[in-house]
């Protein structure tokens, strides 16, 4: 097993991609630690861990808020004594709607959480990887990360963030021997973007099994990204088969090299 008694810490790991990251990394012989706000669905996921063998820990935490995020590097280090890999991987969506319209308060809101809440969780984590001189960050981005679709600015921005952010983290971290690389998954079948497909196909005009066919078409190996294609590209980048990589991203899509589009023309006020 790659990662056998490392400790793993995933923000956001109770569902969906975290999810299928935390059973990847146990099934490779990992503790998973899973940061999240909703500990309910957190001890679930635990539960599928432990019975898998390993250690699991469930600690509530907004990675928006500095305590959280101290309280949950606290907390891993008193349960396990170590922390060998961070997954950044909580995130939301935004409302789809044009710039012009777009109210500050959400901008605010989507970067506090996928771009500022990467950059807490790291900053913490990084102390006490620097101290032993050896950690893996996986910092997760999008395919929006690399392309434009529209009516998700604030999205699409704070995801090419992330990877800004990964870059320089890496050449900051690199002479502590810590590896901080990202993965850009493709348009992913989890809750999280079904609740996007139904807001986007309403603007659009369109049936949302019309907007998801046209989607699945779009990718090149004609299906859509599962949670476990992410958490084969995630062990990979925390295990020592990645370890002279740093600063770098992987695009995990089908081949879809970008989401884009022309969006709807306004509608006219007269």
């Amino acid at each position: 097993m790659r990662l056998e008694d490392h400790v793993a810490i995933i923000t956001g790991g109770a569902r969906g991609i975290g999810r299928g990251i935390a059973l990847r990394f146990a099934d490779e012989g990992a503790n998973v630690v899973i940061a999240e706000l909703d500990e309910e669905t957190g001890r679930a996921t635990a539960s599928e861990v432990e019975a898998k063998g390993r250690r699991a820990l469930v600690v509530g935490c907004d990675v928006t808020n500095p305590s959280d995020v101290q309280a949950m590097v606290d907390a891993t280090l008193a349960e396990f004594g170590q922390i060998d890999i961070l997954v950044n991987n909580a995130g939301l969506g935004q409302q789809v709607i044009e710039v012009v319209d777009l109210d500050v308060a959400e901008w605010d809101r989507v970067m506090s959480v996928n771009i500022t809440g990467v950059f807490g969780g790291s900053q913490a984590v990084a102390r006490e990887m620097m101290r032993r001189e050896y950690g893996k960050i996986i910092n997760i981005s999008s395919v929006n990360g690399v392309s434009a679709p529209p009516l998700v600015a604030a999205y699409n921005a704070s995801k090419w963030a992330v990877l800004g952010f990964n870059k320089t983290l890496a050449i900051e971290l690199a002479p502590y021997k810590i590896n901080v690389n990202a993965i850009c998954p493709g348009p992913v079948d989890t809750d999280f973007q079904k609740a996007n497909m139904s807001e986007r196909a309403a603007v659009m005009g369109i049936e949302v099994s019309d907007l998801r066919e046209r989607l699945r078409q779009s990718v090149p190996l004609q299906r859509w990204t599962r949670p476990e294609d992410l958490a084969a590209a995630a062990t990979f980048l925390a295990s020592q088969d990645s370890v002279h990589m740093t600063g770098e991203h992987l695009i995990v899509s089908g081949g879809l090299s970008g989401v884009s589009g022309v969006a709807p023309k306004r509608k006219s006020s007269s």
